[in-house]
């Protein structure tokens, strides 16, 4: 990949809109810095609870912006010195500002799941399953664009490839509880709470990311029950093969415990989660509890119940998960190749 070495990537994440955005760009970072790339920097934007300082603790370079439409700051990506590629993962921003970023990148990678805007993009990435997923982006990429669709994309993280994939027994001795790295509905909080006063029973761990709202109330109860609290995990992977089922929202998660045959409780906890958990129930792959505001102690514990008394239904689920993914652990290599091959002009 001698030909592809600069790269600034333009996300954000806050209290409000989570983490999801900054750590799949991570995830491709890493990727491209182990296929060559030299210079790899993140543009973000400085809203209460953003990743700037995690970023950089990963190795790269930020550089921080107020306005979240801005154009890419001068320092990461100029005229003089254009970037290889610009990734832009962020559902503020549309084909005016990627045209105008045009200029200061030889080419422009989109990252989206909501396929609400036009994008003027080299190459659109979709990682999601959803019933449209052919044909969503019609009419809003070039003609000339080349559109990575589906969970055979899905950008994992290095530590998934070194767990195997395994079909649930059906029995839920463990159950792990996330609801993303900020959880802005307090889903996790509500989680635990309900997991507490139910009767005796599995083992349940809970994972909150650095900007979580609620770390010293979960640290608390966490305590009082005997659950396992893991701020900002680098484990994430080994923690989901040990579960039995996750409690979660959607989002970039989904794909992970799909991967790992994981059964799942998924809560829509924003708009553009409502279809990927709809498509992914009607699979068979999950349980979809609905709409956050929607969700309290009874439905909740309802559910997991309901699991724990038909095992059957679970180890179905963890099948249906896994053949979602069909067995694919390089989705992060397939997004390389392809902006690999768009430099040098090959096929992917």
């Amino acid at each position: 990949m001698a030909a592809m070495k600069r790269i600034v990537i333009r996300a954000d994440a806050s209290s409000q809109i989570g983490s999801g955005h900054v750590m799949r760009c991570l995830t491709l970072a890493d990727a491209l810095r182990d296929a060559g790339a030299e210079d790899i920097s993140f543009v973000c934007r400085e809203d209460v609870g953003n990743y700037i300082k995690f970023i950089q603790s990963q190795g790269f370079a930020v550089s921080p912006i107020e306005d979240a439409a801005a154009d890419v700051p001068v320092e990461a990506a100029s005229a003089e010195r254009p970037a290889d590629w610009l990734v832009v993962d962020h559902y503020g921003l549309d084909a005016a500002w990627e045209t105008r970023a045009r200029s200061l990148s030889r080419h422009i990678m989109v990252i989206d799941d909501l396929a609400d805007r036009k994008h003027d993009c080299d190459i659109l990435l979709d990682q999601n399953f959803v019933r449209s997923m052919q044909t969503r982006y019609d009419g809003l990429v070039p003609d000339s664009c080349r559109r990575l669709l589906g969970p055979a994309h899905t950008l994992l993280r290095k530590e998934f490839s070194s767990v195997t994939a395994r079909p649930r027994d059906g029995s839920v001795r463990r159950i792990l509880v996330f609801f993303g790295g900020s959880d802005p509905r307090g889903l996790t909080l509500k989680t635990v709470v309900t997991l507490g006063r139910m009767p005796a029973g599995p083992t349940v761990g809970v994972v909150v990311g650095l900007a979580h709202q609620d770390k010293d109330a979960l640290e608390a109860e966490c305590h009082r029950y005997g659950f396992t609290l893991h701020v900002q995990t680098d484990h994430m992977a080994s923690l989901l093969d040990a579960a039995d089922l996750v409690i979660g929202g959607g989002g970039t998660t989904t794909w992970e415990r799909c991967k790992l045959g994981v059964p799942s409780i998924t809560v829509v906890m924003a708009d553009n989660q409502r279809g990927i958990t709809e498509a992914v129930a009607a699979e068979g792959a999950t349980v979809n509890l609905g709409e956050a505001d929607d969700v309290g102690p009874d439905n909740l514990k309802e559910a997991i119940q309901n699991l724990m008394k038909n095992p059957e239904s679970v180890r179905a689920m963890s099948e249906r998960a896994l053949a979602l993914m069909k067995g694919d652990s390089s989705g992060v290599d397939s997004v390389v190749r392809a902006m690999a091959a768009i430099e040098t002009g090959r096929p992917a």
